[in-house]
């Protein structure tokens, strides 16, 4: 597990990225949410990376947690920063996963990079969160989340700030912490380690990360043509089904699996974590 790497990307901006797994494993990019971080993997961890065979490469994305902001950025820049990464950990094929806010980004990769990638994931993925499917479906407070970020901006960017506020990072080197209290350890806690490092240098990267969802996208999903599985949770508030149902009938190749007795929360990703990674593996394994 590695937690703080940097690499300078050529435009010379700093991409902060986390390793957790088998370093020989099958490798999978994985795409936090929003708004979390590079360290949202440590909710599942190392020792079940390992066991499903998978070497995960976690970025934060920019302005987010130790990654440097890009500005005017849309989706279809993030594949850019992927490939550079990957070649950089000298990984020419990869598999992909995006979980919740990571769902555009995952899509995105799919989209521009196809020839890059094994497998595509998305587990209960974010797509136009200001389309009436999700508007007429969301929960509170979701709606008003949504709502903020597209019409009242300064609103969310002050709710971000708070989280900069009250969410009380661990001192020191969080490989250390996490070894010392691995057993101890609530995920609601990594949880909000993950949403502080977030904004750990304020609103202005997650805010953007968030705006991206209520604007028009710089690509079309209908673009995807390489397989793509999508995990969803019937009961998902957050991002309701209606939504992830349209997008899957626009996308050619899109498998749609969807777990009835499930909400957006994190217990249903860690309970449903075999599944994507066997979506994930090559077909030989």
């Amino acid at each position: 597990m590695k937690i703080d790497s940097i690499l300078t990307l050529p435009d010379g901006r700093d991409l902060a990225y986390a390793e957790f797994g088998k370093p020989d494993g099958h490798p999978v990019l994985y795409c936090h949410g929003c708004p979390t971080s590079r360290l949202e993997p440590l909710l599942l961890g190392d020792d079940v990376f390992s066991r499903l065979g998978l070497r995960v490469i976690c970025p934060d994305r920019p302005g987010i947690g130790q990654s440097d902001f890009q500005s005017d950025r849309g989706f279809s820049d993030w594949p850019k920063d992927v490939i550079f990464l990957m070649e950089a950990l000298g990984l020419d094929q990869f598999s992909v996963l995006g979980i919740s806010g990571g769902g555009g980004y995952a899509a995105v990769c799919a989209a521009k990079i196809p020839e890059r990638l094994g497998k595509v994931v998305i587990a209960a993925g974010a797509w136009r969160m200001d389309w009436p499917e999700a508007v007429e479906n969301l929960g509170f407070p979701y709606n008003l989340m949504w709502r903020s970020a597209k019409h009242v901006p300064i609103l969310l960017s002050f709710a971000l700030n708070m989280l900069k506020m009250l969410i009380r990072l661990p001192k020191g080197d969080y490989e250390q912490v996490l070894a010392q209290q691995k057993e101890t350890l609530p995920a609601s806690k990594i949880f909000l380690w993950a949403v502080g490092e977030a904004v750990k240098q304020g609103s202005k990267g997650p805010l953007w990360d968030m705006r991206l969802y209520v604007r028009e996208w710089d690509f079309d999903p209908a673009e995807i043509h390489t397989p793509l599985v999508l995990f969803h949770a019937e009961r998902d508030k957050n991002i309701p089904l209606a939504l992830v149902q349209r997008v899957a009938n626009s996308i050619p190749r899109a498998q749609l699996i969807i777990y009835p007795e499930d909400a957006h929360d994190v217990s249903a990703y860690i309970n449903h974590f075999d599944e994507f990674a066997k979506a994930l593996m090559p077909d030989e394994q």
